[in-house]
């Protein structure tokens, strides 16, 4: 029965009927023994927790998809908040393993789900709010995360460029700094990119630079 009501779900949400998606992930969260979004949800574990959370996400990307972007962002706040973490926060009160779960889990929801009627928008929102939680528990995790953030950016609406070129630099910086081993087929797509953005925004000395750089990872 939970299958068939995960296909339902999936289904409705690609057709974009947010009404019947809204209502079919209710459905799946209280199959869960969980009927609210506060903190109590939590009590049971890590066993209640992650399935608890994949519920709401999809509820989150629901509203996305229906044009309420606020809704769903408050989707994405409240579950944090029940992992005792915020926004911008560090996670000082919850187990390094609990935060970097739900850090991994909101990333791969993105990864899966960007291709969907507002995937991307909602994607760039769980990107954003797993990179506080990864910068307190793994300074390399933290810095692939950037990069990743960034190259998704940089693939996006031309309002999310400025955001893009700053994730990408900061990658690029902390690579630097503790000599990462990173592919040389990803330094090269981190170059590009940030060349791309730059000449986009007629910074042509930077732009040079970057697309210099990207060549010398293409040379290797």
């Amino acid at each position: 029965a939970r299958r068939a009501r995960d296909l339902t779900c999936t289904k409705s949400s690609v057709l974009g009927d947010a009404s019947a998606a809204r209502r079919h992930h209710i459905l799946a969260l209280r199959d869960g023994n969980t009927t609210s979004l506060d903190a109590e949800a939590f009590a049971g574990g890590a066993a209640k927790t992650l399935p608890f959370a994949h519920a709401s996400l999809h509820l989150g990307l629901v509203e996305f998809a229906a044009g309420d972007e606020r809704a769903g962002q408050a989707r994405v706040e409240r579950l944090l908040s029940a992992h005792d973490v915020g926004l911008g926060a560090a996670a000082a009160s919850s187990p390094p393993a609990t935060a970097l779960e739900l850090a991994e889990l909101l990333v791969r929801f993105a990864r899966a789900h960007r291709w969907t009627l507002a995937g991307a928008r909602f994607a760039a929102a769980l990107m954003e709010a797993a990179g506080p939680l990864l910068r307190h528990i793994s300074g390399e995790r933290f810095a692939e995360h950037l990069a990743e953030h960034g190259l998704l950016l940089s693939r996006s609406a031309a309002e999310a460029a400025p955001r893009a070129g700053e994730l990408l630099s900061r990658a690029i910086a902390l690579q630097e700094k503790h000599s990462l081993p990173w592919a040389t087929a990803e330094l090269f797509a981190l170059h590009s990119a940030l060349g791309m953005l730059h000449s986009r925004a007629g910074r042509a000395g930077e732009a040079i630079l970057s697309f210099q750089r990207a060549a010398e990872h293409a040379r290797r």
